[in-house]
């Protein structure tokens, strides 16, 4: 038998430096008894149009029989709400609305991170009340509540990955990891995927992330998401992200989802140039709450906006740059009323305690070498 020429038909889904190969078959004329065992599962793999190297919150893999050229699935992120909800729940929005998501027959659920205010509390509330409850995979770009240490990583799995249905590549990254930047062996892993993406004749890429790290230093979405979650030093995405993007969205189209929009209007942002989409979504356990049904019909993306609580929404295009540079935020109250529940939230917090640890070992430790400089005198 010819041998298949694996630089054709490998497709590295990357995981954390792990690659899982694949191969692409683009003839079928194979003489099946000659073929090994694991050639054949790899056929039945391209076969059903998935290919994967999944990380779900829930365990679950996406259907091997999904329709490639018709499917749907859910973006949506921060369903934690907000800072005050100690409930150990997803928000009321969200949960309430559970039977009414499932009825929507999603491939998939995408979060666009902070799905846990704290992972470490919440992590049994959630298989028991969301996790166990569905049966298709719930997939999370990590946000920063997400993360405590490696726990995520222990108890879950890896933070970026990705994985394709039909010609369709879906990538998950990490923007906690390095603070915004996409550095190192994440960056390594993006740009090898868009670089065989672009060999494999995809379709569309689409990219999810908690840090909408595309708007951070770009001058035209200054001051549009003020409340997010940010770097400190700054990101890569304009000198090292973005030229990748133009280069290859000449051969596909590419989707990019992000979810840390801090007290905004609405739950969506819409914005598209250059064959690059971008896309913000995210709830807050209050009345604007929505989440994004992406539909995907024979390669080509389409949109629907869905309320949480029986509000009248508009196209999710009609949410784009003119309309959040026009939105003119309130001015919002101070409640002194509220100020004995920001206490109890911070003190109860184990994040405090870790602080103050620190800053009593810091303080012993200047005593001591205080007392030893005085000694020596």
């Amino acid at each position: 038998m010819k041998r298949i020429k694996k630089s054709n038909f490998c497709k590295s889904l990357h995981v954390r430096g792990k690659g899982v190969c694949k191969y692409r078959i683009d003839s079928f004329i194979l003489n099946l008894m000659n073929v090994k065992p694991f050639v054949l599962m790899v056929l039945m793999f391209y076969l059903s149009g998935v290919l994967s190297a999944q990380t779900s919150l829930n365990d679950q893999k996406l259907d091997s029989a999904i329709n490639t050229k018709d499917f749907s699935f859910i973006v949506t992120g921060h369903i934690h709400g907000d800072g005050t909800n100690l409930s150990g729940y997803p928000a009321s929005t969200f949960l309430g609305n559970l039977d009414e998501i499932k009825q929507l027959n999603p491939a998939f659920i995408w979060f666009t991170g902070d799905v846990f205010l704290d992972i470490k509390r919440d992590l049994p509330n959630y298989r028991q009340s969301l996790f166990e409850k569905v049966d298709f995979p719930l997939f999370d770009a990590v946000g920063n509540h997400d993360l405590t240490r490696d726990y995520y990583q222990e108890k879950i799995g890896n933070t970026w990955f990705s994985f394709a249905i039909g010609d369709n590549l879906f990538i998950t990254l990490d923007t906690e990891a390095d603070d915004s930047k996409i550095i190192g062996e994440q960056f390594d892993f993006l740009k090898g995927q868009l670089e065989e993406a672009s060999q494999m004749g995809i379709k569309n890429v689409l990219i999810a992330s908690h840090r909408p790290i595309w708007a951070e230093t770009n001058p035209e979405f200054t001051g549009l998401f003020s409340g997010n979650t940010r770097s400190v030093f700054g990101d890569n995405f304009v000198e090292d992200i973005l030229p990748m993007l133009n280069k290859f969205s000449q051969n596909y189209k590419i989707y990019w989802f992000s979810g840390s929009m801090g007290s905004v209007p609405v739950s969506f942002f819409y914005h598209s140039e250059y064959n690059i989409t971008y896309i913000q979504t995210a709830i807050r356990n209050i009345e604007r709450d929505a989440i994004l049904k992406v539909n995907m019909r024979n390669n080509e993306l389409s949109f629907e906006t869905i309320s949480l609580t029986g509000q009248k929404l508009k196209p999710l295009e009609f949410y784009n740059m003119a309309f959040w540079k026009d939105y003119k935020k309130p001015e919002k109250m101070f409640n002194y009323r509220l100020v004995p529940l920001y206490i109890k939230l911070t003190i109860t917090h184990r994040y405090f305690w870790y602080g103050m640890g620190v800053m009593l070992l810091l303080a012993f430790v200047i005593g001591l070498i205080r007392k030893r400089v005085s000694k020596a005198k």
